[in-house]
């Protein structure tokens, strides 16, 4: 394998957009350390820092075709970086928060049941506000699903439309509704069984 001296940046750019691995693993060679020290400056944590890193590397291959020829590669890769670095410190802020909120209800009344029932009356409050913001026809296809358990082929004989559409709605309802709650870190595993339990 050559050295990560052998090529510039712009080599290297102009290879891995023509789906080079050689010429990738050179530039991941040459950029990772770097990234790293740079990311651990603002987050002290060795394991986060690379797994971030690592998503740098993944999405830089994922979009290499897109990449414009000439482009500073350095100045992209901490671009991201500073972005990925942003989107943790939002993540951790908001579990910092349900954390310390769980924590005064629990100082305060002792009961750890009283934390769990708040933080499921809050998701289902953010659950039916997402709901009332689906489009008609999906929201009504998700509530008959939800509330009268139909089947697929009963709501599509309610609604004069094809099973396939029912199944898209609800679908579609289910991603929106995943995506509403993705701070909570709800999967849509999760979902579906928070919403059977309402």
């Amino acid at each position: 394998m050559p050295r990560t001296t052998d090529f510039t940046d712009s080599q290297l750019l102009e290879m891995i957009r023509d789906g080079d691995v050689a010429a990738f693993k050179l530039l991941y060679l040459r950029y990772f350390s770097a990234l790293c020290k740079s990311g651990f400056r603002k987050i002290q944590d060795d394991k986060v820092v690379e797994e971030i890193v690592q998503d740098i590397f993944v999405d830089l291959w994922r979009k290499r075709q897109e990449l414009e020829a000439g482009q500073e590669i350095g100045a992209f890769l901490n671009a991201l970086l500073r972005n990925k670095i942003l989107h943790e410190w939002r993540a951790q802020q908001i579990r910092q928060r349900h954390v310390e909120m769980f924590s005064q209800l629990n100082t305060t009344v002792g009961d750890e049941s009283v934390s769990e029932q708040f933080y499921a009356n809050e998701i289902q409050e953010r659950l039916n506000a997402a709901i009332c913001n689906l489009s008609p026809q999906c929201r009504q296809a998700f509530e008959l699903s939800r509330y009268e358990h139909l089947s697929y082929r009963e709501i599509s004989e309610r609604m004069a439309i094809s099973v396939k559409t029912v199944e898209k709605h609800i679908g579609k309802a289910l991603k929106i509704l995943k995506l509403e709650l993705r701070e909570y870190h709800i999967t849509v595993a999760m979902l579906i069984s928070i919403w059977l339990q309402m």
